[in-house]
């Protein structure tokens, strides 16, 4: 097993983009000719493979713990392995020479995912341009996971954090970044873009601050209580 650590990534990773650094993207080209949500869902896998793995691009993927099995892993090619599931032990590796990085985050909202975005994504650059691929999970796949892939898709494929949100759910519906990370999430938005594409709101269904893409998630909870709680009809 390879583990890798800060020290080893001070090697100079670019993304493959077109020389002003402005190039359309493969992900960029699958929102822009799908612009709505049932489209994007159209091109490409979108749901996880027959082992619980999500492919994500080519070079990444996605996927809880639970089905990080040795042989599975060998079958989707993977050569590195990410885990932000601190509380775990090691992940059972595909073979010997597997690259392997522990990311020591919990799932709450007061634990920072910020410094690791930059260095997941320079993990995932290198291996990629070493034609392997690398499975980014946590416990389930769907926080901190997530939220470290979606921070990868905005710097390496230039998107805003909503498109970046939406491209992954495609690919994988049940990502639910927490609210803590969502909002490190912006702020890293805002220093790559200068803006931020997604605003923390106060969600009457939830009853508390929510990403406003989770927005439509609630929708059907606030009609209800609006047709039955309000109007007092059970």
């Amino acid at each position: 097993m390879k583990v890798i650590s800060e020290d080893v990534l001070g090697v100079d990773i670019r993304s493959q983009r077109d020389d002003d650094g402005k190039g359309r993207t493969d992900v960029q080209d699958i929102l822009a000719d799908n612009d709505n949500e049932s489209s994007c869902r159209s091109s490409g896998p979108t749901v996880a493979t027959s082992s619980g793995i999500s492919p994500v691009l080519p070079g990444l993927m996605l996927c809880g713990a639970g089905v990080c099995r040795p042989a599975d892993l060998r079958s989707c090619g993977v050569t590195c392995i990410v885990s932000a599931a601190h509380e775990l032990p090691d992940t059972p590796l595909p073979n010997p020479d597997t690259v392997f990085l522990r990311i020591p985050v919990l799932d709450t909202v007061d634990d920072d995912l910020t410094p690791y975005f930059d260095m997941v994504a320079d993990v995932i650059e290198q291996v990629k341009m070493s034609g392997g691929c690398t499975l980014v999970h946590c416990v389930a796949g769907v926080s901190r996971s997530a939220s470290l892939c979606l921070a990868y898709l905005m710097r390496e494929q230039r998107i805003s954090l909503s498109d970046a949100f939406r491209f992954l759910r495609s690919k994988r519906p049940q990502i639910r970044p927490n609210t803590g990370f969502f909002k490190q999430l912006i702020k890293y938005e805002e220093q790559l873009f200068g803006k931020a594409s997604v605003n923390i709101v106060f969600n009457e269904a939830a009853g508390k601050d929510i990403p406003d893409v989770y927005e439509p998630d609630y929708r059907e909870m606030v009609w209800y209580r609006q047709q039955y709680c309000i109007t007092g009809r059970y």
